[in-house]
């Protein structure tokens, strides 16, 4: 299967100075308030879908891989962390796959802490060209069709340190041939984009994300004329891997399609 990885991009809305984080990626295109572009470039991990056999009808998918060991990281767990679905499990939208997420590479370390996540893709919504006509930028998108991809995450178990750093993870679109749809990221509003983090509780020391909560993010990506976004693909970046090549996901990703 072809592979291609593209750029994302960075817009303003002209309608809002609000920061609001649609994806995240490699190298980024930024247009500013004045107008002027600047350019950095970051790494991507993304991969076109893989090829493994569809799961089974339970709407969370699972397999005899298991979570990570968390018996070296301080704190019991709370929860039940679940089994982490495996590389190249391909779902239905709608369908959860679960997922893990740490901070740090060292269990002994007091601030280290890692998590597991029921993760789903809930729709992909096509928008309009006009809905790019609100960017500042908007004639660079000329041609382009937005599609909106809302993703709901529930917190199953937690271990370790404070887990404020949870955040909901993010997914790259996949277009009609299994290649990787350009990403938007959006300084402001766009379309119906809408997200809402995962709520802590308590005070002081004591504030943490429990489990059981829930999170809903949303991913902006764009098919050119022609063209449509039909899928979606998670690639386990949110885990601190010993080793970047350690991460099987990475050339074999989580895969939604509709």
């Amino acid at each position: 299967m072809r592979i291609t990885i593209h750029r994302p991009l960075i817009a303003v809305s002209a309608a809002s100075a609000v920061l609001g984080l649609a994806a995240c990626g490699s190298s980024v295109s930024v247009s500013s308030p004045s107008g002027g572009t600047t350019t950095s470039t970051t790494s991507s991990s993304s991969a076109a879908p893989s090829t493994s056999d569809s799961p089974t009808s339970s709407e969370t998918a699972s397999s005899s891989a298991q979570a990570p060991s968390t018996s070296a990281a301080g704190g019991a767990t709370e929860g039940t962390p679940g089994t982490v679905t495996p590389p190249g499990t391909k779902l239905k939208v709608g369908q959860a796959a679960v997922i893990h997420t740490n901070r740090g590479d060292d269990p002994k370390d007091p601030k280290y802490y890692e998590t597991t996540v029921e993760l789903s893709v809930a729709k992909i919504e096509k928008g309009s060209e006009s809905d790019l006509s609100k960017l500042e930028n908007a004639a660079k998108f000329k041609g382009q069709t937005p599609y909106y991809i809302t993703v709901n995450a529930k917190l199953l178990s937690t271990k370790g340190a404070s887990n404020l750093g949870v955040s909901v993870p993010s997914v790259d679109g996949t277009l009609k041939d299994g290649t990787e749809a350009q990403s938007l990221i959006v300084f402001g509003s766009l379309g119906p984009c809408d997200s809402k983090s995962f709520k802590a509780t308590g005070s002081g020391d004591n504030l943490t994300i429990p489990v059981g909560a829930t999170a809903v993010g949303c991913t902006i990506v764009l098919a050119p004329t022609g063209d449509e976004v039909t899928g979606a693909t998670y690639d386990d970046s949110r885990w601190n891997y010993e080793d970047y090549s350690d991460n099987k996901y990475r050339d074999d990703p989580i895969v939604w399609s509709k």
